[in-house]
């Protein structure tokens, strides 16, 4: 059950995080595709935390034994991409990650640790790259601050790159994958969302955006159609790629893992 923001704490985070750029040319698994793995370096990041947070969760991920960190995490990510189907083709227009990929990857890499998903949630239009039956309303303030919150919970978001154009129609130009780790100021006019952004962009730095509510408009992905844009949030402050105008959550997956009985 989620909690009321005001029946929240006014600043959360998740500790343990690490901040990998997903084109660092240290890390094997990324050093050859480094515009296409955001999804699998987000989920791995989210689960590097978890383990170190959460003593029942340290066997979520191998041991790292003698490997450095880097080979550490470029281990995880190449299974990560593996198990969500990650294309590095930049020349297809299926490059990348899909939502859907995203999340069914995901219960492949813990079912194989013997661990399940619980208490997970898609919220999000996922731009139309997702199964209806995941559909549901905007991603909100209140619900991503409730997964924040919990230290056994891990978030990843779906940031959409859009173009303003007019009447309100926010056009779609490409997508990317963040990994929220908290928030200061929760409920004020100074809220900001805590961001490990995979991107160059971000040079490995804790970003701080601050999450504005839409009220009008369009979500726009061409073929992929239309959302209703009311309720989703812009982030002011998110390392915008450039070209574009701002990023957008076009959804985002709150999760946690238990082991199987």
């Amino acid at each position: 059950m989620n909690l009321k923001i005001t029946q929240l704490p006014k600043v959360a985070i998740h500790k343990d995080v690490p901040r990998i750029n997903q084109a660092d040319p240290e890390i094997d698994a990324v050093k050859d595709c480094p515009y296409t793995h955001c999804a699998p370096v987000a989920g791995t990041q989210s689960l590097i935390g978890l383990a170190k947070r959460i003593a029942r969760f340290q066997m979520l991920l191998p041991s790292i034994g003698n490997m450095s960190e880097k080979d550490y995490q470029s281990k995880i990510i190449e299974q990560l991409a593996a198990d969500m189907g990650t294309s590095s083709d930049i020349s297809s227009p299926n490059a990348g990650t899909t939502p859907q990929q995203h999340i069914e990857g995901l219960q492949r890499f813990v079912g194989r640790r013997n661990f399940l998903l619980t208490e997970h949630e898609w919220r999000g239009w996922g731009a139309g790259e997702i199964s209806p039956l995941l559909k549901s309303g905007p991603p909100d303030r209140e619900w991503i601050a409730n997964g924040l919150a919990r230290d056994d919970k891990a978030i990843n978001e779906h940031i959409g790159w859009y173009v303003k154009g007019d009447n309100g129609v926010y056009i779609r130009k490409g997508g990317h994958f963040i990994t929220p780790v908290g928030y200061e100021n929760l409920g004020s006019d100074d809220e900001r969302h805590l961001l490990h952004d995979p991107s160059p962009r971000s040079k490995q730095e804790t970003r701080k955006a601050k999450p504005i509510e839409i009220k009008f408009g369009i979500l726009n992905n061409g073929e992929k159609g239309n959302e209703d844009a009311n309720g989703y949030l812009e982030l002011n402050g998110i390392d915008v790629k450039p070209e574009r105008d701002c990023g957008i959550v076009d959804g985002a997956f709150v999760f946690s893992v238990e082991r199987k009985r």
